[in-house]
């Protein structure tokens, strides 16, 4: 007879089961007293639940005073550093990522401000489009545009 994955799944159930039924049977009686006000089926389910708080309470208080004596006895290691000394920037901080794109340099500086002369040679004034299609007219400046970038 060969290994199962279903007769390792059965007898581990059966397993889980039987331990199951024992820790109940040692548990109701306890339950019961703790926990008239529960039904009856789940008495031990409220009475698990409630003590998983207190389980974690017990262990952070081991963890505190065992903490606390280890420091007390000395047994904390502390590392000594002579004054002045200091860990290098480089394994601090994450170093600043390098640039890929070319910096824009421009040709001239620009202006302060624009007058009515300026602004003229780059509006375009929409009023005047009113008897042409003027989407159509965009869409025919934006596509000469691309094909100029290209």
């Amino acid at each position: 007879m060969g290994f199962s994955i279903t007769n390792a799944a059965r007898g581990a159930g059966k397993f889980f089961r039987e331990r199951g039924r024992r820790v109940e049977k040692r548990l109701r009686p306890l339950a019961d007293k703790l926990f008239p006000w529960a039904a009856a089926e789940r008495r031990v389910l409220v009475m698990v639940l409630a003590g998983v708080p207190g389980l974690c309470a017990l262990f952070a208080g081991g963890v505190l005073i065992g903490g606390a004596l280890a420091a007390r006895n000395g047994d904390a290691r502390q590392v000594e550093q002579a004054p002045g000394e200091g860990a290098p920037m480089r394994m601090l901080f994450v170093p600043d990522e390098p640039d890929f794109a070319a910096p824009v340099l421009l040709p001239r500086e620009g202006a302060g401000s624009f007058g009515a002369a300026e602004a003229d040679a780059l509006w375009t004034d929409p009023a005047g489009w009113r008897d042409e299609n003027w989407q159509g007219r965009l869409r025919r400046e934006v596509d000469t545009l691309l094909r100029e970038v290209r």
